[in-house]
């Protein structure tokens, strides 16, 4: 008779070293993968934020450039730099002036200057003086019986409202610092020497907050150039350094942006070759 052979099962299991090794070789390749992925995950995050920040840069800086074209230059004064951010909102008597600071104040038209400024923090002063001629205009009623809106010296338009937080503490009405604001201000136009703001007009954002995000702008005004033309020696531009900040570091930095000005007879000066 032919033997049979039974079937023989092994029931060898996996070894305590082979456990390790194979753990160990796991971790490497594990390693390895981090080792791939975490610098493209930091430069896909790097390319990602400097994109944004460059995004906030550019809006900021045609808003600027948009706002100087359409400035009323016709004196050598009606254009000056300040180092104190305070004279962006607020009326001073003795102008502070240097070559470069966070503020820039310009020559809206005959009557009006503007300073603009990314740092404004208007205070509730601020805010009850412009109020105050808000109720004053509400009072004063027309020939028609409606309120005479914008007879005050101020705006219609109520744009500083906008700068303040409504459901706010009213004893805390400080708008954020970081955002770019124009302030708006009548002054004597009579007045020899530079433009000086003498009364509150209006104060507006001219940038969504929603377009910031989670960054802030930084502005520094430097170079104020001039031109010789028919009106005499006026400004013909500024240099402009934008730097987009978070958490007070800075993402993405463009320097000597150039800002031209329109000049009284409706020319823009002309921009230097040689500038970015």
């Amino acid at each position: 008779m032919r033997r049979m052979r039974g079937n023989v099962f092994t029931k060898r299991a996996m070894t305590l070293v082979e456990l390790v090794v194979a753990m160990a070789l796991t971790m490497l390749f594990a390693s390895a993968c981090i080792m791939l992925i975490y610098p493209v995950s930091r430069i896909y995050t790097y390319v990602n934020e400097t994109s944004r920040a460059q995004m906030v840069a550019d809006n900021v800086i045609g808003s600027l450039r948009a706002e100087c074209a359409r400035t009323y230059i016709s004196a050598h004064d009606d254009v000056w730099i300040s180092p104190s951010i305070t004279t962006a909102y607020t009326i001073t008597t003795a102008p502070l002036v240097d070559e470069d600071g966070p503020v820039l104040v310009i020559r809206r038209n005959y009557d009006h200057c503007e300073t603009i400024a990314s740092d404004y923090s208007l205070r509730d002063d601020a805010f009850n003086a412009y109020n105050a001629v808000y109720e004053a205009e509400q009072t004063a009623l027309g020939s028609d019986g409606e309120p005479q809106t914008g007879t005050g010296g101020s705006a219609a338009s109520r744009a500083v409202y906008r700068m303040f937080d409504p459901a706010g503490d009213p004893e805390f009405r400080n708008t954020n610092a970081g955002y770019v604001h124009y302030g708006y201000f009548e002054m004597d136009p009579n007045a020899s020497g530079r433009v000086n703001p003498t009364k509150y007009y209006d104060f507006t954002n001219p940038l969504p907050f929603a377009m910031y995000g989670d960054y802030m702008v930084e502005l520094n005004f430097h170079g104020l150039q001039y031109t010789t033309d028919s009106l005499g020696n006026v400004p013909a531009f500024v240099l402009c350094d934008v730097s987009v900040v978070r958490n007070s570091q800075a993402v993405y930095t463009r320097e000597n942006v150039v800002l031209c000005f329109a000049s009284a007879t409706g020319v823009s000066a002309a921009a230097p070759t040689t500038a970015p």
